[in-house]
């Protein structure tokens, strides 16, 4: 009897310990999307958005891109901020301690646009800094995740067909 009533507790303790687990990593992740969704933030990528129309537009060089927003601080600083909040969501998501799934439905689109549009500047810290080959690896490294998943999905998309 004392062998069951041992097995039991374990296994409770066991259960709550993954809940609980469970529960950070989702808990973790709505803060992301929370601090996604503040005014502030929302600001800051409603204007960097424009800027990549613009460059679009322009059909900007990396070097003229660099140099437009790092002539503005406040671009500057919009860029800086997206950037470094991607890294921290790919730390987060390499380590586990965001819902993984979660994280791909709502950052997907953000990873992918933001990588893409930035990495003119991230090549440019990176060539100036003295440790430069390091900066923004980890969301790198999350991007081409993201990346992979997204190009599988569209080729089976193919395949198949949408969605229903």
């Amino acid at each position: 009897m004392d062998f069951y009533l041992s097995f039991l507790s374990s296994l409770i303790a066991t259960v709550a310990v993954v809940a609980t687990w469970y529960i950070f990593r989702v808990s973790k992740t709505v803060e992301y999307i929370a601090r996604l969704q503040s005014p502030d933030f929302m600001a800051s990528r409603i204007r960097l958005l424009k800027l990549f129309d613009e460059f679009k537009a322009k059909n900007a060089s990396d070097e003229e891109k660099v140099q437009i927003v790092e002539a503005s601080p406040q671009l500057s600083l919009d860029a800086t901020w997206m950037l470094n909040f991607l890294q921290e969501l790919a730390v987060g998501y390499k380590y586990g301690l965001i819902d993984h799934k979660i994280a791909f439905d709502v950052f997907d689109y953000l990873v992918l646009t933001y990588w893409e549009e930035l990495h003119f500047l991230v090549r440019s810290w990176r060539k100036r800094e003295t440790n430069g080959a390091f900066l923004f690896r980890r969301l790198e490294w999350l991007y081409g995740k993201y990346h992979r998943v997204k190009l599988r999905r569209e080729a089976r998309q193919e395949r198949v067909g949408p969605p229903p």
